[in-house]
């Protein structure tokens, strides 16, 4: 049985905007993304899921929330590769815009994954 896979967009110090890194150990997040910038979230969701024995299919964006084509290439990828990047849940920390998450919506009912959210960022789409 595997661990849980999640693809996960989030800003990072390094590595190729909107590329897919399969990352399965913590010292793969360091090598290959680096440090979080300050106030992003997504390298410290990625780094709670590997210790807790998931994979994390990370998509680098420049900014968390607003890098709206970086998002859109990640969909695009996760819509085509879907027997290469098996996921269980999409998680896109600091997204409230409705577009974006529409998006993200048509890749989840494609792959039959969940979509996640943080508190904030789920109420902030609802009332937005």
């Amino acid at each position: 049985m595997r661990g849980v896979c999640i693809a996960l967009f989030g800003a990072a110090e390094k590595g190729k905007l909107a590329y897919p890194y399969l990352c399965k150990e913590l010292l793969d997040l360091f090598h290959i993304l680096g440090s979080p910038p300050e106030d992003t979230r997504g390298l410290r969701l990625a780094m709670q899921t590997i210790l807790r024995g998931g994979q994390v299919w990370y998509f680098r964006v420049e900014e968390e929330g607003f890098s709206e084509r970086h998002y859109e290439s990640g969909f695009r990828y996760l819509e085509k590769e879907r027997a290469k990047a098996p996921i269980d849940a999409l998680f896109l920390p600091g997204v409230s815009d409705y577009l974006l998450v529409e998006s993200a919506k048509k890749v989840c009912r494609k792959r039959n994954c969940l979509l996640v959210f943080e508190e904030g960022d789920l109420f902030d789409y609802l009332m937005g």
